[in-house]
């Protein structure tokens, strides 16, 4: 005889859409793009509270002529020129913010708690627009030209090597041809700043994974091997220390097409002092590295003022029977020292 068991947890055309679904108690996020200048541990941004004015003066002292060589005592003494300039850090013109409205209702039915994972989420994400502007100034400080005054001369500028390619992947081939033309461009910019007596125990290097990728490739033993480098690199970890006297900064920097910091295009919105071209073209270029150092006197290649830090509001509007969160801060960057900064650029 037949039989015919009731389907019971049926309705419509899901076969158990009475059952209970149970929450696992699981929610997460997949692995973001994390700001690295923004809170790097290196020395290498200057950083100051700027609240109580609109902003701050740092002060450079210019290169003193030669001495005189042949002086006779009871000639005239006019005395040597020396010159003084100054650079400037103001506040943006408005709040860098993240927000968003939760309506009521959908607090008090949802059975599972929102509000910290927004809160993380929006730091995250006002923390990666000040993280872009640092690296963009920076590659900016990087392609400044010297400034002199009073015809003396005030500091050489930054430090910029640039390899043709037209593409980063023909200009730094996945291959041993590759890995050799990266050291090479790193070699150059350590003799640049070697040129502009930056010491050498204080560069350290930021790059993209693909070019990590591209070092794996040296085959000449002189990155990786027991006998020759004692410097931390490993080629079955993947692990880049030292190169080039450059200390490697573990964590690699995704593009800003990748949703990461290192600028890789025409970037021509926001604050004008963060825009700029890092398109390939004849002049311009698309950074693969970025070497900053620690200044005299506390400076750097970049300063960053503070004239209020990250915070975090939760405010309920009984207007609108919602509550409203954001994440906000209000800052401005600029370039301080543009020697202590150093780039790879690849051009046309």
């Amino acid at each position: 005889m037949a039989v015919t068991p009731t389907r019971f947890l049926a309705a419509g055309s899901d076969d158990t859409a009475l059952a209970l679904k149970v929450y696992s108690g699981v929610f997460n996020e997949a692995w973001r793009n994390q700001p690295k200048l923004y809170t790097a541990e290196q020395p290498v941004i200057h950083k100051r509270s700027a609240a109580g004015s609109k902003s701050y003066q740092f002060l450079k002292f210019a290169e003193t002529p030669n001495a005189d060589e042949s002086y006779r005592p009871g000639g005239d003494l006019a005395g040597q020129a020396f010159a003084v300039d100054e650079g400037t850090n103001s506040v943006d013109d408005g709040y860098v913010i993240a927000h968003h409205r939760l309506p009521r209702d959908h607090t008090v039915v949802s059975h599972f708690e929102v509000w910290a994972q927004l809160a993380r989420a929006d730091a995250r994400q006002v923390g990666m627009v000040l993280d872009r502007r640092l690296f963009t100034t920076a590659c900016l400080a990087a392609r400044a030209p010297a400034t002199t005054k009073n015809g003396l001369t005030v500091d050489s500028g930054g430090n910029r090597v640039t390899r043709s390619g037209g593409s980063v992947a023909a200009a730094y081939p996945r291959s041993a041809t590759g890995a050799a033309n990266f050291r090479a461009d790193l070699r150059q910019l350590a003799r640049l700043m070697d040129e502009d007596n930056v010491p050498p125990e204080t560069r350290w290097l930021w790059y993209t994974p693909y070019m990590n990728e591209v070092l794996l490739y040296d085959n000449t033993a002189q990155v990786f091997s027991r006998d020759y480098a004692t410097n931390g690199n490993d080629i079955s970890t993947r692990t880049v220390r030292v190169i080039e006297g450059f200390k490697v900064v573990d964590e690699r920097v995704n593009t800003r097409t990748n949703g990461g910091s290192f600028p890789d295009s025409n970037i021509v919105t926001g604050p004008a002092r963060y825009q700029g071209d890092f398109s390939i073209g004849a002049s311009t270029g698309t950074p693969v590295a970025l070497a900053l150092c620690q200044g005299p006197d506390g400076g750097a290649a970049v300063t960053m003022g503070n004239w209020e830090d990250v915070q975090n509001i939760v405010h309920y509007d009984p207007e609108t029977l919602s509550w409203f969160m954001a994440s906000f801060v209000l800052g401005g960057i600029s370039q301080m020292n543009p020697y202590c900064a150093g780039s790879v650029e690849v051009i046309i």
